[in-house]
């Protein structure tokens, strides 16, 4: 299956490399990998309190700010050769987390703002995000690799962070509801994806059996 992205893997990698040097002065200055994570959830929870009180382009930037946590924290992990089950653990907990807490204070902005219908779509928004994580993990925690879907996190805290920073209001509800129908999309390309990878290896199980 031919992986659809938004963000094209190639970038991604540039953006790797790129950080390296930052990731290696965090290092030096004692900073570890988990205290990376944890830094991502605060400044999340300070774009949360800036979308909740109206400063949505404050919001966007805080919000960019801890996006930019999480690439580090995985960067400094394989410098710092301090990779664990455990970290990664951690780190796809709190990144759930941190994305709740961030799109919790878009919410309650809309909340304030009486617009109803985009509260609701927020937090279809946050269910769609959350079973875009879990669909990989269970099928991974199930035998079958699940690296597909358009709207991965890195998707995901990129729209939002360009709806608000260059568009304000407007662009956060454009942000909220393709995040919504984009993240609900990448939910069924991971169940698909999984269907068929299971159904393979059980075609290829019944083969060996017959052939026995």
């Amino acid at each position: 299956m031919i992986k659809a992205e938004l963000i094209p893997g190639s970038l991604k990698q540039n953006v790797r490399l790129m950080i390296r040097p930052i990731a290696d002065v965090f290092s030096k200055w004692g900073i570890s990998p988990n205290m990376m994570t944890l830094l991502g959830v605060v400044l999340s929870g300070v774009a949360a309190a800036y979308f909740a009180t109206f400063h949505i382009r404050y919001g966007g930037l805080f919000y960019m700010l801890a996006g930019f946590c999480d690439i580090f924290d995985g960067a400094m992990a394989r410098r710092q050769g301090r990779g664990s089950s455990f970290g990664a653990f951690l780190d796809s907990t709190l990144d759930r987390f941190a994305e709740a807490i961030a799109l919790l204070g878009v919410m309650v902005y809309f909340h304030r703002s009486g617009v109803t219908p985009m509260v609701y779509v927020t937090y279809l928004a946050v269910i769609s995000s959350m079973l875009v994580s879990y669909t990989k993990s269970r099928a991974e925690g199930l035998g079958q690799d699940c690296n597909v879907g358009l709207l991965e996190r890195p998707e995901r805290v990129t729209c939002v962070v360009v709806g608000a920073l260059l568009f304000g209001d407007y662009g956060l509800k454009v942000s909220m509801v393709l995040m919504m129908i984009l993240a609900f999309f990448t939910v069924g390309q991971r169940m698909h994806h999984t269907w068929r990878g299971f159904m393979i290896k059980e075609k290829e199980a019944n083969k060996d059996i017959l052939s026995n």
